[in-house]
């Protein structure tokens, strides 16, 4: 629902920015809005519709689950056909070449097969000549972040259409734990785009690699085929080692995230500005049920857990490490979830948060719901954490040891945090989730549920359409200071809080992440502009635009 939410409001947004644009022209005749706004109203139908509560909690039967995902996606289609529409005739250089017969002169990123379907990435083919890429920021500001997409080969540079080469990074793709793909590579670089509009850049082949574009540096500890050392996979570095011996870290010129050579998991965070290192550990948990026959079990509606979460059991995971320029990452397979850190080396906002992203599949659970904790330094003592109400108020919560486990879990739709005198860490998310801050600097969410059993509150089913879902979320650390931060003995009576306006930022990047899309078929003949907005200057940073009609 979020996805299609926020990719909805993209195309509201273009919608009406194209048809000004040909009403201004005098163009109307070249432009289907009719057929666009069709598409506009069938999606706002079926949002509309997936407003309905059971389709929020997902405590509906299964057939009426696939119905919803059924409508979700084919307006998640629909918005894509009108999205790429809107951009085709916003960058053209001349506007009047455009037209409305042509259905495919831009591929979106990102496809899926069906509605459970995690999205797959478009391969851009790369041959002999450039191919263009325009990246979409639906937010009012400018944005200076690193952006992903799929290429053919590794051997490209990556440029502005006046020629200006852009540094860029390569790192392999994999088919599973170990192996990695051929003729499919990610190619990262960084993005400056206008606030509402697009900027276009060019990927280009070059016979060999050059200083502008690099490559990752992989290592993989613990491997499972036994043979240490290292070796070239199509053009890749990668170096095959056992169980590391020492914490390792991946850094950025913000941020050095340290990892625990056990586990392969986060256990610190330091700033490199101020060298300050702060605690900053990752679990993943189950909760189990009630197992007494005379009680009632979790289900769809109820959380019942048997008691404590226990850690998931493992040892010697995999562990994967990409390194780059600009980006770094580090991938652990757990039982059940595949977990992982990202930094970035960016000059924008991305750079100064880790960003958290989780497949989880709990399809061979019973009766366990999985969850990920934070464990930090900081001391919010009292029990007190916050989170937010519908992306902008908060509310103030506080753990009571009096009540059951299941009673100190809120909801979270976007963010979540806890704060001492000096320290604020805020976790963000793409997706709404229940969480809780249970002890002194501790941040749990639940990540999915399986349930075996129907919890005689309506349903009568359990909850077992579970499929592989993706997570995200970014972490922020951020230092108070200031006569409205209270010292600790004060934050019991601290009534109101807020985000900053650097979380409030981060925060709608992560919802609103930017759009690319590559150009079909080139044609010298029909050119395209270097960038587009519907602004003369970005809006405020404390101004978010919901939507224009």
């Amino acid at each position: 629902m979020v996805i299609a939410f926020f990719l909805s409001r993209g195309a509201e947004l273009l919608f009406s920015i194209a048809l000004a644009h040909v009403q201004n022209n005098s163009l109307q005749a070249l432009f289907p809005s009719s057929s666009l706004m069709s598409m506009l109203l069938l999606a706002r139908r079926n949002l509309g519709l997936f407003q309905h509560h059971d389709a929020i909690t997902g405590t509906a039967k299964d057939l009426v689950v696939n119905d919803y995902g059924n409508k979700l996606f084919e307006s998640l289609a629909q918005m894509k056909d009108v999205t790429t529409k809107c951009a085709h005739l916003l960058l053209l250089q001349n506007i009047t070449l455009y037209n409305p017969a042509v259905t495919d002169f831009f591929d979106v990123d990102e496809v899926r097969a069906k509605h459970d379907a995690i999205a797959e990435k478009t391969i851009i083919k790369i041959s002999k000549h450039p191919r263009t890429v325009a990246i979409y920021n639906s937010l009012g500001q400018e944005r200076y972040e690193i952006v992903t997409v799929h290429v053919s080969v590794a051997e490209v540079e990556v440029s502005e259409v006046n020629g200006r080469i852009i540094e860029a990074q390569v790192n392999p793709v994999w088919l599973g734990k170990e192996e990695i793909a051929s003729g499919i590579f990610e190619l990262a670089f960084t993005a400056r785009v206008p606030a509402f509009g697009f900027s276009t850049f060019v990927i280009s082949p070059i016979s060999k690699s050059t200083g502008s574009t690099k490559r990752g540096k992989v290592v993989l500890y613990n491997n499972q085929r036994g043979r240490n050392g290292r070796e070239s996979r199509y053009g890749f570095s990668v170096l095959v080692s056992g169980l590391p011996k020492v914490p390792f870290h991946i850094e950025s010129s913000y941020i050095t995230a340290e990892f625990s050579h056990k586990t392969g998991l986060l256990q610190s965070f330091m700033n490199n500005e101020d060298k300050k290192v702060m605690k900053l550990e990752v679990q993943f948990l189950f909760y189990g049920t009630t197992v007494e026959k005379s009680k009632d079990k979790s289900g769809a509606y109820i959380f019942l857990p048997d008691g404590e979460a226990k850690l998931i059991e493992y040892s010697k995971p995999l562990i994967r490490v990409i390194r780059g320029p600009l980006m770094s990452e580090v991938h652990v397979f757990l039982p059940s979830v595949q977990h992982i850190v990202r930094v970035f080396n960016s000059p924008g906002l991305d750079g100064v948060s880790l960003e958290l992203s989780n497949v989880v599949d709990i399809r061979t659970e019973k009766n366990k719901e999985l969850a990920m904790r934070l464990l930090t330094d900081v001391d919010n003592s009292g029990g007190q954490f916050y989170t937010d109400l519908n992306g902008l108020q908060i509310q103030r919560r506080k753990t009571l040891q009096k009540l059951p486990l299941q009673a100190n879990y809120y909801p979270i739709p976007t963010t979540a945090y806890i704060e001492d005198s000096e320290t604020r860490l805020t976790l963000h998310t793409a997706q709404p989730l229940g969480g809780t801050s249970r002890r002194l600097g501790e941040l749990e969410v639940i990540l999915d549920r399986r349930l075996n059993q129907d919890d005689n509150r309506g349903l009568q089913q359990g909850v077992l359409d579970n499929r592989k879902t993706p997570n995200r979320f970014k972490v922020l650390f951020e230092k108070r200071q200031g006569q409205h931060h209270p010292a600790n003995s004060s934050l019991g009576n601290q009534l109101d809080s807020y985000p900053s306006l650097l979380s409030h930022y981060n925060s709608l990047t992560l919802l609103h992440p930017m759009m690319s899309m590559s150009r079909r078929v080139e044609d010298s003949s029909i050119q395209l502009k270097p960038n587009f907005t519907a602004l003369t200057s970005s809006l405020p940073c404390d101004i978010h635009l919901l939507n224009i009609r």
